[in-house]
């Protein structure tokens, strides 16, 4: 599962032990946040789902440069 434009990926930082986790949600290039790790797969499910309503917190700061 590596990035198409070969970036570096959230499973080449977090340490061996840890590569069986599952990410909830995303983060796109370029952004910051937290990205929730599980090795639940019903928890993942119903997280991302829409029909839970389980809403995302997004926020934007915007610099001119």
């Amino acid at each position: 599962s590596g990035d198409p434009q070969g970036r570096k990926t959230i499973y080449d930082i977090i340490p061996n032990n840890m590569k069986q986790l599952n990410y909830i949600g995303r983060l796109d290039f370029n952004t910051e946040g937290l990205l929730l790790l599980t090795n639940n797969g019903s928890l993942k499910r119903f997280l991302e789902l829409p029909i839970n309503k389980i809403f995302e917190l997004i926020s934007t700061i915007l610099i001119k440069r």
